[in-house]
């Protein structure tokens, strides 16, 4: 199998349109050409789920876990990563639910690229400081 078998979430789908990762919790777009850049600097939103959704991308396998979240700005679009390793790591995310989401904002779209999600005293981590997914290089590619 080759390796696109951990490209399964839209999320990483982004990253791997073009993103890469600096130290210190930044990030910027790579050379190639991308329909979206990520912010900068980290940073934190709090809300509530409105939504958990599976997105499953064109030609890619598995899907990908987003969250619409309700913040005090409005509603934005929280890509977490692939469902598969999402749901292995015992956070279950509903609807309702009070979260705090620690990510990057993707300008040219309503996005958000989740590194860490805080659900009470529970703790979704998803991608390093420097933004490589968790779920990279974990006996999952082929």
């Amino acid at each position: 199998m080759p390796i696109r078998r951990w490209i399964a979430g839209a999320s990483v789908f982004a990253l791997g349109m073009g993103v890469v990762t600096m130290g210190a919790g930044e990030a910027r777009p790579s050379s190639t050409t991308a329909p979206f850049q990520v912010a900068q600097r980290l940073e934190q939103l709090s809300g509530t789920i409105e939504k958990v959704a599976r997105i499953t991308a064109p030609n890619r396998p598995g899907s990908g876990t987003h969250l619409t979240l309700r913040t005090a700005e409005g509603t934005i679009d929280v890509s977490l990563g692939p469902s598969d390793y999402v749901d292995s790591q015992g956070v279950d995310l509903q609807t309702g639910d009070a979260v705090v989401v620690s990510g990057v904002r993707v300008t040219g779209r309503a996005g958000f690229i989740a590194y860490e999600v805080q659900k009470g005293t529970q703790t979704l981590r998803l991608r390093t400081p420097d933004g490589a997914p968790l779920w990279a290089g974990r006996g999952r590619m082929r």
